[in-house]
């Protein structure tokens, strides 16, 4: 991560997720995979495929169940080692897969919010969103109908601004799209100690 520093930027804090946290959701296909198997199971157990037609669904369905099960663990291992978090002196950078940083500077982010999902309560851990005039909304997982009868994607919302203090008008689209692509840290440990430092720092520091 030294080689995104500026001469002049100075590290203040760095981790990455807890493991536990961070591995937990890979594993959420075991539930779908366990169907499978089940389905899979009585088909076999009440007919014996013979043909290659036959034996084209068993195969697929098969494919589907080890896909469930070693896909998400393998690629969330291969990210793992590549996921880091900085706070500088400047910056908040934010290093979540092979290739994807994103960062900006602390003079940006006007507010930030902390949450707690399932697999943070089991791991006692946290995630933190920073909030900024390209991310101004609460973070949530936010879903849109391509087939509404009133305008599907592009089907306007209200959605409140945490920076104007204001309601936008956004399409299901757009907030979709920014929903997904929302940066935060994810699986921190002691994340209220984490979310102080950063206020303390970002808001030190506009305020000069």
């Amino acid at each position: 991560m030294s080689e995104l520093l500026d001469s002049n930027e100075a590290i203040i804090w760095s981790g990455k997720p807890k493991k536990q946290a961070y591995f937990l959701p890979a594993l959420g296909g075991f539930p779908f995979a366990l169907f499978f198997s089940v389905f899979l199971y009585i088909m076999l157990s009440t007919s014996t495929p013979s043909g290659m037609d036959e034996m084209f669904l068993p195969i697929f369905i098969s494919c589907w169940i080890v896909g469930l099960i070693v896909v998400p663990p393998i690629w969330k291992l291969t990210i793992y080692s590549k996921v880091n978090y900085l706070i500088t002196n400047q910056r908040l950078i934010i290093k979540s897969g092979l290739n994807n940083v994103w960062f900006t500077k602390l003079e940006n982010i006007k507010e930030i919010v902390s949450k707690k999902g399932i697999t943070d309560k089991i791991c006692g851990t946290g995630k933190i969103y920073p909030i900024t005039p390209e991310y101004p909304y609460a973070p949530k997982r936010y879903t849109y109908s391509r087939f509404s009868r009133s305008g599907g994607l592009y089907n306007t919302k209200k959605i409140y601004n945490l920076i104007s203090k204001k309601y936008d008008q956004v399409t299901q689209y757009e907030l979709y799209t920014k929903s997904l692509t929302q940066p935060y840290l994810e699986g921190l440990e002691k994340p209220d100690i984490i979310e102080n430092l950063l206020k303390d720092i970002t808001f030190r520091n506009t305020t000069k």
